[in-house]
């Protein structure tokens, strides 16, 4: 159910299924896929842990965590303070925003002029070009305006509360649709051994927009929330 999802915090290898089951034992166990096929001298991590006793753990400690209706709505709440700040910060920008509109409407009413006197594909093409900078710098602003905003944030919880019923009800389905399903919202969970115990960490991707490159590293492009939990043998 987690094969490629899990990396070991020693060595940053996969763990994966290394031992299938035998006669003395009913079920197969997860372990690190480094030490298993090279020793010690690449990886020192050797715990192992049943198939069955991690994939449940984890699913309740995925629903507990970060599944929860309340840290839903704590996240989203946070979430949504935290934009009203970064908008609140950007009203020298939308002023400079404003006055880009301005100058791109006077410039556009020259070319209609201009346009009337004699028509010139060259002043069609620059008219064009002015009309698309319009459009854009319009959106950008309406994007700020705060009745938009609040219509986003409530599509958006709506959409992430959707996907969260989704999952819960796919916690007892198709093994390879759950993880299909997990996967658009983790990149990876990272298992930390502690004596004979996993801890697992990650960062859960609430919208399950996958990821995209920015300023200082990856960012989500949905809002994330970090998970942490104790595996038990």
């Amino acid at each position: 159910l987690f094969t490629g999802l899990l990396e070991c915090s020693v060595c940053h290898g996969s763990i994966t299924i290394v031992s299938g089951q035998w006669k003395r034992r009913d079920d197969s166990r997860y372990g690190c896929s480094m030490h298993a096929y090279r020793g010690d001298r690449v990886c020192t991590n050797n715990l192992l842990i049943s198939r069955s006793a991690l994939e449940e753990q984890l699913l309740r400690g995925l629903q507990m965590k970060v599944l929860h209706p309340d840290v839903i709505d704590y996240t989203m709440n946070r979430f949504e303070d935290e934009l009203s700040k970064a908008l609140a910060t950007r009203s020298q920008d939308d002023a400079g925003l404003r006055r880009q509109v301005s100058e791109i409407e006077r410039q556009i009413a020259n070319q209609l002029r201009h346009l009337r006197d004699a028509y010139s594909p060259a002043i069609r093409a620059d008219l064009d070009q002015l009309e698309s900078q319009l459009a854009g710098a319009r959106e950008r602003l309406k994007t700020c305006d705060p009745q938009t905003v609040k219509l986003q944030m409530r599509d958006t919880r709506r959409f992430v509360e959707a996907r969260i019923r989704n999952l819960q009800l796919m916690w007892t389905g198709e093994p390879r649709l759950i993880r299909a399903e997990i996967a658009k919202h983790v990149e990876k969970i990272t298992l930390t051994p502690d004596g004979r115990t996993y801890i697992a960490s990650g960062t859960w991707d609430l919208l399950g927009c996958g990821w995209i490159h920015g300023a200082g590293g990856q960012n989500r492009t949905g809002y994330a929330r970090l998970f942490r939990a104790a595996l038990y043998q």
